[in-house]
């Protein structure tokens, strides 16, 4: 016992008076190990980009197939702060652009593109007889973003899924829709309704921009107007988060569960979604995604557009009660929420209900684009439950 003691005593003392140099050794393990898991996640952004382009051939083919019932376009247009936005346009395929019904904005959500997925539902929405204009957020696919120099081999590498300003974001989203929806789809004398479709972070990023410009009608689907609790770090880690996030904005250490299996029933689906490394939320990212869903949840009652949201009722990654809510709260006086028993995040593509999911939109936007119809909707507060097929 009286061995332990002087052993412990001696440490003590040790570290009293070396409290400055173990400080130092201490905060320089402390950033050994982030700045070894930075750059082993800068490696997964490559990687990934790679699995996109291996993609890219089945699941974003430049020109569709000439069986496909649209058609689409790809270009890469500059935003107003001089960032690079990947972006594509789809019509259908025997109807000029200036033909359309009307224009949809596509928004799609956190680290996705306009590759695989949303390439198909971009497609369908052509085939209804709409002009789509969508673009890869900055940070995500093929757009630019912020860079960082990698000191081991002084290349530049974009940093996936960073969102250091989401105000920054929606204008630069915004700015590069509206143009190219003006040149690909204005007629003169002739003003085609716009229509805002956003799935998860793009409901977010939908209801932003509603606050910005007048729209004739937002669709969200799965929307992040909060995130879940079960996706979220602890209280604690949200703090430091809040501490972190202005030293080291960059650092991939906000952890996250991997969701794809949670994503989908399609289970060709959910391995493709599994193929993205990236589990771990930058940390300006994390901080920006808590902020904007903390203030759209005190707007709720500020959102006055039409809407129709639709939300699986398994749901773990964006919460159907927050979109209940939205619907609720809302001053919309054209509003209708569908929810689909037992379905998961991926609405847009759940073997069991999609068709029905996609009639249900395809529904909601041709009346929406009937003025008759329009003046006669004001009013309408509708909750459909629609129950499993099993």
């Amino acid at each position: 016992m009286d061995l332990i003691r002087s052993v412990r005593s001696t440490v003590v003392e040790t570290l009293r008076s070396h409290s400055g140099a173990f400080c130092a050794l201490s905060v320089g393990l402390c950033f050994g190990l982030l700045h070894y898991r930075y750059h082993s996640n800068l490696q997964d952004d490559v990687k990934y980009r790679r699995v996109q382009c291996l993609h890219d051939p089945d699941h974003c083919p430049t020109d569709p197939p000439e069986t496909a019932p649209f058609q689409a376009d790809f270009c890469y247009e500059s935003t107003p702060s001089g960032d690079i936005l990947f972006t594509g346009v789809f019509w259908p395929r025997y109807r000029l652009k200036k033909e359309v019904k009307g224009v949809v904005f596509f928004l799609h959500g956190y680290g996705s593109s306009v590759s695989g997925p949303v390439y198909e539902y971009c497609g369908r929405l052509a085939k209804m007889g709409y002009g789509v204009v969508a673009c890869e957020y900055p940070c995500h696919g093929r757009s630019d973003g912020r860079y960082y120099v990698m000191i081991s081999s002084y290349a530049m590498i974009n940093i996936y899924t960073y969102i250091y300003m989401w105000s920054a974001l929606i204008e630069n989203v915004m700015g590069v829709l509206h143009k190219i929806r003006d040149k690909h789809f204005s007629v003169p004398g002739k003003r085609l309704k716009t229509f805002l479709f956003g799935e998860s972070m793009g409901g977010a990023v939908a209801l932003n921009m509603s606050r910005k410009y007048s729209y004739d009608g937002l669709i969200l689907v799965s929307p992040m107007c909060k995130i879940a609790a079960e996706t979220r770090p602890p209280i604690f880690m949200e703090r430091l988060l809040m501490v972190l996030a202005f030293l080291i904005p960059t650092w991939p250490i906000v952890p996250s569960k991997d969701w794809s299996q949670w994503s989908c029933h399609d289970s060709e689906l959910t391995a493709w979604l599994s193929l993205s490394p990236l589990y771990y939320s930058r940390l300006a990212t994390g901080l920006q995604l808590l902020k904007v869903t903390e203030n759209i949840e005190q707007m709720l009652c500020e959102f006055d557009d039409r809407m129709l949201i639709l939300h699986g009722s398994g749901d773990v990654v964006t919460d159907p009660f927050h979109s209940k809510a939205l619907f609720e709260k809302s001053k919309s006086k054209d509003k209708t929420l569908i929810f689909y028993e037992d379905q998961y995040h991926k609405l847009l593509s759940e073997p069991q209900v999609k068709h029905i999911v996609w009639e249900d939109i395809r529904i909601w936007l041709d009346n929406r684009n009937d003025d008759k119809f329009v003046q006669k909707a004001n009013g309408i507060a509708q909750f459909v439950f629609r129950r499993s097929l099993d």
